[in-house]
């Protein structure tokens, strides 16, 4: 006679236990969009291309040519990793934030200078036995050409930059080079 509460308070007992468990993991499943904005600890300058991923998945994205990223995680602990070629990694959990804003700051790592021969073949210039010729950056940015192929043109002895009139339209790279 005693046994059918029994049962009915045990029942009810497994009932919240389950719908506890469901909620619980309901919450820690839930997704968020972060947004930020990324700069250079040096200068306060935007970072334009930085690599932002959530670390330990695929899901990553790439800030604009403002610094401004948005991305979607998994949780308050999801960790973001921003990257950048001649910057330090960083790494930040998100945690109950929305909005993270990270200034990076240059890595003291130098990054080496290599050739490409004419077979793709990378070697150190001071390796080579002939000239080289070079272009640095600064040289690139300085003309206002709508790609970096285009303003290769004439700065190189031996390189000739053909592109047919119209805007947009593929450009192609001839290297003259002379047999032995």
């Amino acid at each position: 006679m005693h046994a059918k509460p029994i049962y009915q308070s045990v029942k009810m007992m497994l009932l919240s236990v389950f719908l506890t468990i469901i909620s619980f993991s309901a919450v820690q499943s839930q997704t968020k969009t972060i947004t930020g904005k990324v700069s250079s600890a040096e200068d306060g300058e935007v970072l334009s291309f930085v690599n932002v991923t959530v670390q330990g998945t695929t899901k990553g994205v790439v800030t604009d040519d403002a610094g401004k990223y948005s991305i979607d995680v998994d949780g308050a602990t999801s960790v973001l990793e921003f990257s950048f070629v001649g910057y330090e990694t960083q790494l930040m959990t998100v945690g109950n934030q929305v909005v993270i804003n990270v200034a990076l700051s240059a890595s003291s790592q130098r990054l080496n200078e290599v050739v490409v021969t004419a077979l793709g073949i990378t070697r150190e210039e001071k390796s080579l036995g002939y000239s080289v010729g070079k272009v640095k950056g600064d040289a690139l940015r300085t003309v206002s050409q709508e790609n970096v192929i285009n303003a290769l043109a004439g700065r190189v002895a031996g390189v000739t930059v053909n592109q047919t009139s119209v805007v947009g339209s593929s450009t192609s790279i001839v290297i003259r080079v002379q047999r032995l």
